[in-house]
């Protein structure tokens, strides 16, 4: 049986075995300029922390000794800081790793799994708040050689854009 998709605030990792559907409790923001002979624009750093675990029909052999709390971090490429400007703006970032700018897009649960294939949406702004949907993918947080589906990420997430720190 399936989890529902993701409502505002929720992260749901589709794995192979079942569904883990989390509350998400922070978002951290974090923007990084080209600099030098970088190439290349704005890129957004999203940081999704999730706390409370809401739906879970992933066997318990399956499930993390650990309390799952996983944090999805993606690096977005966006045309403008502005909110308001960014709704309507899709974005997909076919790889993991973009070595020229150091950005890494990884699901972090018990370890860092890399992420790629993430597709995300800017679908609204309220002031200097901004609502993202995101999906991507990771391997299965207990199987590493392949031998599992992928694992399918997907998030929707209100964050405030006001960064943190410029990286």
């Amino acid at each position: 049986m399936s989890v529902r998709a993701p409502s505002e605030d929720q992260a749901l990792l589709r794995r192979f075995c079942g569904d883990e559907l989390f509350a998400i409790s922070e978002v951290s923001v974090w923007v990084s300029h080209p600099r030098g002979g970088e190439k290349g624009g704005v890129l957004l750093n999203l940081e999704l922390h999730c706390r409370e675990l809401l739906e879970c029909t992933v066997p318990e052999e399956e499930r993390t000794l650990r309390a799952p709390t996983p944090t999805v971090e993606v690096w977005l490429p966006v045309p403008t800081l502005k909110p308001s400007e960014l709704v309507g703006t899709s974005v997909h970032v076919a790889e993991s790793y973009d070595a020229a700018r150091d950005a890494m897009n990884r699901l972090y649960y018990c370890e860092h799994e890399r992420m790629w294939g993430i597709d995300a949406t800017f679908v609204a702004a309220e002031g200097d708040r901004c609502r993202v949907r995101l999906s991507g993918r990771s391997c299965d947080i207990n199987h590493y050689k392949g031998d599992k589906p992928d694992t399918v990420v997907s998030a929707d997430a209100w964050f405030t854009l006001r960064p943190q720190g410029y990286v």
